[in-house]
């Protein structure tokens, strides 16, 4: 779904773009958390109250507000754990409960369960664009925009993150 909107200027806006965004946006900050439920919720409100106090600053023509508002979940994320002085936690923790939730056939929770627990081998960075491009499914010029890089580089660093998981998880490449 396309939102209409590309401003958030009243509490109509900000109730829209919730619920346009909150669900997409609590799964990225869930799995960038560990799977940790309590503190996805707490860190996506965050998110949305960050967003609210900060509209002034979005520019509309500079990006789109889908963009803009997880480029502030990701560094509200990026802030947390550095002010925690840990690093992220692993993204196959809790995995068998959220793969449950999913309602998936076996044979996919396999799958979704390996990829899971082998993203925890990747960088960080790595980690992050397969979740944007593939888990949620972003397009890559608004991955590049969240992880600020150029477009060609953030299509080389998604090519060589899959190849990278795909060594890993001893699949075919190609």
């Amino acid at each position: 779904m396309k939102i209409k909107i590309n401003q958030l200027e009243t509490i109509e806006d900000l109730e829209e773009v919730f619920k346009w965004l909150n669900e997409s946006l609590y799964r990225f900050v869930y799995m960038r958390c560990g799977f940790n439920r309590e503190q996805a919720e707490d860190i996506t409100q965050d998110v949305f109250i960050k967003a609210w106090e900060k509209r002034s600053t979005f520019k509309p023509n500079k990006g789109t507000l889908k963009n803009w508002i997880y480029i502030i979940a990701r560094n509200y994320i990026i802030d947390f754990y550095r002010k925690k002085k840990g690093i992220l936690s692993g993204y196959s923790d809790d995995v068998g409960e959220s793969v449950k939730e999913q309602g998936l056939t076996v044979d996919d929770e396999l799958m979704l369960g390996s990829i899971i627990s082998n993203l925890d081998k990747l960088k960080e960075q790595e980690k992050e664009v397969i979740v944007l491009r593939y888990l949620q499914d972003f397009e890559i010029e608004d991955v590049a925009e969240i992880i600020n890089k150029k477009h060609n580089a953030t299509k080389v660093m998604i090519h060589r993150a899959v190849k990278k998981l795909k060594d890993i998880m001893k699949l075919p490449n190609g």
